[in-house]
């Protein structure tokens, strides 16, 4: 992906991931920030996922698979849980309740 100069937001001001689809769409000034933001949602699209990012002040941001592995492959992250194992088929996983 390229960064962009533009990003679209609804009415809300949450970030719109697709925002063709959007006929109320608003065009913002694309600027970096910096933000503590919780991963609330992953949704499927096509062949690939992305998830939805919610910052201290409630605020939507979406991030797609792609930026997703490339943050998570640059940076600690710490899944704490209480874990299971799981089969399906030939594969194997853990998981939680």
């Amino acid at each position: 992906m390229n960064k962009t100069n533009n990003y679209y937001i609804d009415t809300n001001g949450d970030m719109i991931g697709y925002p063709r689809y959007d006929p109320e769409k608003i065009e913002q000034t694309a600027a970096p920030f910096y933000g503590k933001l919780k991963m609330i949602a992953m949704h499927r699209n096509n062949s690939s996922v992305y998830f939805i990012l919610e910052d201290e002040n409630g605020k939507h941001y979406y991030m797609n698979d792609s930026m997703f592995e490339k943050y998570i492959t640059s940076h600690e992250v710490v899944l704490e849980e209480n874990w299971n194992f799981y089969k399906q088929g030939n594969a194997y996983s853990i998981g939680a309740d």
